[in-house]
């Protein structure tokens, strides 16, 4: 009984990652128009998408109190950003998602989150905005299927990766290539 049940279990997430893959290769979605923290949580002016025209954006997805998130996501994005801190040709994002736990992921864990891993990267709070559609606008946009997420958008505007989590190399690997190719 427990193999069936993990068989159903492997299959549902084959299927759902299998919707999120078929993003690969098509344009980016833009971004909605929720808040934008910067480096010192202030407020930014909105971001789209072709602010960074040119650039490879990594895309990060978390959730204030998913573990995996915070023991695996939010460390990568850190070393990401100073391994990338001066390159002008990359532009590391991360949104906090909200699809449950909506009393818990708010603004102020977005702070905390921030602090905690002294990240210094733009930051947004997405929870579904003002009509408030229980979920993620960003995630439903993009197809993404739970936290840690990441996207990597080439700059050429294009997804080229979309998956739960990235090892370091292997992000590194994907960036580097793309950026090369930047033209």
């Amino acid at each position: 009984m427990k193999v069936k049940k993990m068989l159903i279990v492997i299959l549902f997430l084959l299927m759902n990652l299998g919707h999120a893959q078929q993003m690969l290769g098509k344009v980016a979605p833009e971004f909605e128009t929720f808040k934008w923290y910067d480096s010192s949580h202030q407020i930014m002016s909105p971001i789209y998408l072709k602010d960074f025209k040119g650039k490879v954006i990594y895309l990060h997805f978390f959730q204030s109190w998913c573990p995996g998130c915070l023991t695996e996501g939010l460390p990568m994005i850190k070393k990401l950003s100073e391994q990338y801190k001066l390159d002008n040709k990359v532009k590391l994002l991360a949104v906090q998602t909200v699809f449950e736990g909506f009393s818990i992921n708010n603004e102020s864990k977005l702070r905390k989150i921030r602090r905690q891993f002294d990240l210094e990267i733009p930051m947004a709070h997405d929870d579904g905005g003002s009509g408030n559609t229980r979920g993620s606008l960003l995630m439903k946009k993009y197809h993404t299927r739970g936290t840690p997420w990441v996207v990597i958008i080439s700059p050429k505007g294009k997804i080229i990766y979309t998956n739960f989590h990235i090892k370091f190399k292997q992000a590194t690997e994907l960036i580097n290539f793309y950026k090369r190719r930047a033209k």
